[in-house]
């Protein structure tokens, strides 16, 4: 059997579409290439049978124009390889990649795989994956044969609907690192661009995309409906809210936005009502305000809160991506056991399931409160006051989070006193274009600068600010925290007091060498807050008192003045060596080497209340702190550099 078709639709690419065509045919796997002319008015029928007529390995159909889904469906009807690949007819393979799709595919048994892309598509669990763009779906011909899915007639979006349907099946979806191919974005007169440019047609693709999609989900049983209600939930927000409606709200009506809800409006409530309690924190407050509302009384909301409610992403759990050895990143459904309604059984809620909670609801509420400040920043700018020895900010992040570091630099940009500028250190071997996240394109006219380095761990975020050799203090802040407004005046205003020490909002007492050994960093005094242990009416008299042997927790932001490290605060190698992963243990020891103590503020930033919902599953304090990872390096650098001795000889 054939291993691949590779299906190209092609319209008007004269220009294109030879190198899109023997990039295909280059390719080291045995192959078939089925080419289906849209009705082009220009060259690319006659390109198309060029190649048929001198490699037999060439289909060629003529069509009148009918859009990609038509297109691509008459070619599925033809095809006969074992994985089906979509090409478009404007972007071209790397070599090799069919082959690294082809023998990642068989050998984790996917039944959906993906040259290297961005990771917002996959960083969240399988379920929640509600659609694929074409160039993501290299897909196993058996899924699409035994369950009839096919392209609908929709002229855009298309290839989002029938990658929903066969998500909604498939057990499995990967990530080929190594398969590589050139997209070509935006392109002048693609179909994205075309319909991306005409707000008149949204409804009539959104009543396409639904009409195809409730013939599906009404005709489905009860399993079907658990295990994708949040899959269609998540579409309805990403696919039509997001990419339909409110790029169009200021030239859609009312009336135009209560039609579109309409459309999606019953099978969202049936989703709605085959959801747990607990996944339902996962559906984005816009789909919400559609399904608990009478079409009419949403459309209004949504038309006056569009861009509030854009900035929404949906909530979700803890990520079940698994990196494996041969650079395959894979996605598998979450366990489903217990899972059936009619057995299960609530416990009563202990201390620590109620604490939980608490935890959850503050953690929410600070959502909130951010998208109120990130509201007043579109609107009338930053609200801080920009102060003439304002410090830095320095954060770098990691490609799983590249999708939410949004939320962590809108509370930063909307601090009450507004940093001199934000630098974000980003890893070079990211593939990273900023137009293709909207959200930090628009922060970045806010003195946020992206920058690409050679990436060197959780050091990052700091070790190239040093370099640079800036007058200015540097403040780290965290990529997975949303921070109060005043975390970075209060770190200022305890500098302008204590400018020789290190400032934290967040620190410990070090502890003796022996009790580190045995019960880990936590083990020592929590130095902040001091409204754990002052009365609530003092907070304003509060007094830092700043400590030699205290760390500083870069999560809840930490001010570095000039002059406050060692010389080998540097030291690439012996950094790596002593305190891979560790970055607060090794800038603190290389502080304590130059005798900078830590004045602690009364913030008292906690994790659990500040985080990025869904952005601790790749967070290093479950290797540094919940499994001990720290003890080991800690002790190293301590001893290596004599910190115990220096820190015993100064008490």
């Amino acid at each position: 059997m054939i291993d691949v078709s590779v299906i190209v639709p092609a319209f008007n690419t004269e220009q294109y579409i030879h190198k899109c065509i023997q990039s295909a045919l280059e390719q080291d796997v045995d192959l078939e290439l089925i080419l289906v002319n849209d009705g082009s008015t220009d060259e690319t029928g006659r390109v198309c049978d060029y190649y048929a007529s001198r490699d037999r390995r060439v289909q060629v159909i003529h069509q009148e124009n009918g859009g990609q889904g038509a297109a691509r469906n008459l070619a599925l009807d033809l095809a006969g390889g074992r994985y089906i690949y979509f090409l478009d007819s404007d972007d071209y393979l790397y070599p090799g990649a069919l082959k690294t799709l082809r023998d990642v595919s068989d050998r984790n048994e996917l039944d959906i795989c993906a040259p290297a892309s961005l990771s917002h598509y996959y960083e969240r669990p399988f379920e929640y994956i509600s659609c694929l763009p074409s160039r993501m779906q290299f897909i196993r011909r058996s899924i699409l044969e035994k369950h009839a899915i096919r392209q609908p007639s929709s002229r855009s979006g298309q290839d989002g609907v029938f990658s929903h349907e066969v998500l909604c099946f498939a057990e499995s979806f990967g990530i080929a690192q190594k398969a590589r191919l050139h997209y070509r974005p935006n392109r002048p007169g693609s179909t994205f661009s075309f319909f991306k440019s005409k707000p008149a047609l949204v409804k009539e693709i959104v009543s396409s995309h639904y009409q195809h999609l409730g013939d599906r989900y009404r005709s489905a049983d009860e399993a079907f409906l658990r295990r994708n209600a949040v899959r269609l939930l998540s579409f309805i927000n990403d696919e039509t809210l997001k990419n339909r409606v409110f790029p169009h709200a200021r030239h859609l009506s009312v009336d135009d936005v209560a039609e579109l809800i309409g459309s999606f409006r019953e099978i969202g409530v049936m989703c709605l009502e085959h959801i747990s309690r607990g996944q339902r924190a996962s559906v984005a407050p816009s789909v919400i305000a559609c399904l608990h509302r009478d079409p009419l009384g949403a459309a209004k909301i949504l038309i006056e809160n569009y861009s509030q409610l854009d900035l929404m992403s949906p909530l979700s759990g803890q990520n079940n991506v698994r990196l494996k050895a041969d650079s395959a990143i894979v996605c598998k459904p979450l366990s489903r056991k217990g899972a059936s309604r009619e057995k299960f059984s609530a416990p009563a809620p202990s201390f620590d399931s109620l604490k939980v909670q608490a935890d959850y609801t503050l953690n929410v509420l600070n959502h909130n409160y951010l998208m109120q400040r990130a509201a007043f920043l579109w609107q009338n700018g930053s609200p801080g006051a920009l102060k003439d020895d304002a410090p830095i900010v320095s954060m770098t992040t990691i490609p799983s989070r590249l999708s939410t570091l949004h939320y962590s630099l809108l509370s930063i940009i909307t601090q009450t006193i507004r940093p001199k500028k934000v630098l974000v250190w980003l890893d070079d071997r990211i593939d990273f274009r900023i137009n293709d996240y909207p959200y930090l394109r628009k922060i970045a006219e806010f003195g946020v600068e992206f920058i690409q380095v050679p990436d060197i761990g959780p050091h990052t975020k700091l070790f190239y600010s040093l370099k640079e050799k800036f007058e200015s203090p540097i403040v780290t802040f965290d990529d997975d925290m949303i921070y109060p407004d005043t975390a970075f005046e209060t770190l200022y205003k305890v500098h302008s007091s204590h400018p020789d020490c290190v400032v934290a909002n967040w620190a410990r007492a070090i502890p003796k060498e022996t009790e580190l050994r045995e019960k880990g960093i936590r083990s020592g005094r929590l130095l902040t807050p001091p409204l754990l242990e002052q009365r609530l009416e003092d907070n304003d008299a509060y007094e830092p008192y700043p400590v030699l042997g205290a760390l500083a927790y870069g999560t809840g932001g930490v001010l570095y003045p000039n002059g406050c490290f060692d010389d080998q605060v540097t030291d690439l190698k012996l950094m790596r060596e002593l305190c891979p992963t560790e970055d607060d243990v090794w800038y603190r020891a290389m502080a304590i080497k130059a005798g900078s103590r830590v004045a602690p503020t009364n913030l008292g930033i906690n994790p659990r209340h500040f985080s990025v919902v869904s952005s601790q599953a790749t967070a290093l304090r479950h290797i540094n702190h919940g499994g001990n990872g720290n003890i080991a390096q800690t002790i190293n650098a301590f001893r290596y550099f004599r910190i115990f001795d220096l820190l015993n000889r100064c008490e």
